[in-house]
């Protein structure tokens, strides 16, 4: 090949390449124009099955049993339970606490533990926690320290009067 010719092949390629363009874009327009020249065709209907009955059971159990409401306190629980200690988190969820059961060491519980067969430990006050026995709120409160007015012979009386508390620095 001579060298005009290689000056030339450059501009020969963009042709070639533009005459296969316009050939595309004159098929995709004769296709375009086919389609709109045919008739509209409507669609059949089609038969829907016949719609599923809903079990409102079902329904109900889709996402669990509802917790009981919290109205009011929980009554004492009778269990043979002894809260020990209670540790209470802003977030409740990592609360725990200490409880004996009878005949068995304390145990530190977090809230959701199961204590033994159908008791959870549903939540941790202050001074008591709440357990969700088969259901049903209960509560578990700390045993008397005094019970009946009795002295408790392993509290030792302190040494001196209690001084007044620091109310400015």
């Amino acid at each position: 090949m001579s060298p005009t010719h290689l000056a030339r092949l450059p501009a020969a390629l963009c042709l070639l390449l533009l005459l296969a363009g316009s050939l595309s874009l004159s098929y995709q327009g004769a296709a375009f124009w086919r389609l709109l020249a045919q008739p509209a065709t409507t669609a059949t209907p089609v038969k829907r099955a016949a719609e599923p009955t809903l079990n409102l059971q079902q329904l109900a159990d889709l996402f669990g049993r509802p917790m009981p409401a919290n109205n009011g306190p929980a009554p004492a629980t009778a269990l043979n339970l002894k809260l020990m200690a209670v540790f209470t988190h802003p977030h409740s969820n990592r609360s725990s606490a200490v409880i004996a059961q009878t005949g068995d060491t304390p145990r530190r519980f977090k809230v959701g533990d199961s204590i033994s067969q159908g008791v959870t430990l549903a939540s941790v006050e202050r001074l008591h926690v709440t357990l969700l026995r088969d259901g049903r709120r209960e509560s578990l409160h700390f045993p008397d320290k005094n019970p009946g007015g009795r002295v408790d012979s392993n509290i030792q009386p302190s040494a001196g009067p209690l001084k007044p508390p620091i109310t400015q620095l």
